[in-house]
């Protein structure tokens, strides 16, 4: 993906949504965001399906939780971790104004062509082709964000918590921006997330097999981690972790429990407003800034 493939992508006619006042009317818009980026998606994602998880899921999350989703209820949102913008796309309607932001530097396998950085890309999208000129982008590393303390009204993040190696150093940098009173949303990956893959990578043995395995003196004691002995049997086909930061499956688990991302918010000083989910495989954290 290069400057010019963006540049040649049809204009969008966001000409009907331009004042969202009804549920009606933003389901519209969510409809027809959903559409041109699916119709597109070859330029952004390898995934088919994408776009349409993307906002059925953000869809699922304002239906679950309306009070934190009303249209103009924000003076300023913080998404951090914005990718290529759509997320904010999604987001703007109940904000004046919304800051994304993601890390200054490139997401090897995630930014293509020409691009330096994803916010490069979120700038090209969302000003440049949607011209959606009250949603800015910055490059800031989660933990040392450039916004002043108590600035921002509500702080958005949608599976960026699992890649980010000192959480609770960046929940302490999302506590400063963050308004009194003012309440943070994380959609986040859950440990079956990570079960799932490994299930689906050994469903072709059988139970005699793994029974078999299971009994057998090749299990192969592994080193102790955490005081928890690990044990790997051969034919035992293990995913590589997802969160760019662990080394190994267990690790992987781990990052995806709830205590890991719910500790360091309660350690930070918030306090836990409301628990959900939007999908088999991943929760959703709300918490406020008393």
């Amino acid at each position: 993906m290069d400057m010019d493939a963006l540049t040649d992508l049809p204009r969008p006619d966001m000409a009907p949504f331009r004042n969202v006042r009804t549920p009606k009317a933003l389901q519209a818009r969510e409809n027809y965001l959903n559409r041109y980026f699916t119709e597109h998606r070859d330029a952004f994602t390898k995934y088919p399906d994408y776009f349409r998880t993307r906002t059925y899921e953000f869809r699922i999350l304002r239906s679950l939780c309306p009070e934190y989703f009303r249209i103009g209820q924000y003076a300023k949102i913080l998404e951090i971790g914005c990718g290529y913008g759509y997320n904010a796309l999604l987001l703007a309607p109940f904000a004046r104004r919304l800051i994304g932001t993601d890390i200054p530097e490139k997401y090897e396998g995630y930014i293509r062509g020409d691009f330096k950085t994803s916010t490069q890309i979120a700038r090209a999208i969302v000003n440049g082709t949607f011209k959606q000129d009250q949603i800015e982008f910055e490059e800031a590393w989660p933990h040392d964000l450039t916004l002043p303390d108590g600035s921002v009204d509500m702080i958005f993040t949608g599976y960026v918590l699992e890649h980010i190696p000192d959480l609770p150093r960046a929940i302490r940098e999302m506590h400063r921006v963050l308004k009194k009173g003012g309440v943070m949303i994380h959609v986040v990956p859950n440990t079956t997330d990570a079960i799932l893959p490994f299930i689906e990578a050994n469903v072709a043995h059988s139970k005699d097999k793994l029974i078999g395995l299971l009994k057998s003196h090749r299990i192969q004691w592994m080193r102790k981690t955490r005081g928890r002995a690990r044990i790997r049997a051969p034919g035992i086909i293990v995913p590589h972790p997802h969160s760019e930061h662990v080394r190994d499956f267990m690790e992987q688990i781990q990052v995806y429990t709830l205590e890991n991302y719910l500790y360091p918010m309660l350690d930070a000083g918030f306090e836990l407003e409301k628990r959900t989910s939007t999908r088999e495989t991943n929760q959703v954290i709300i918490v406020r800034k008393p």
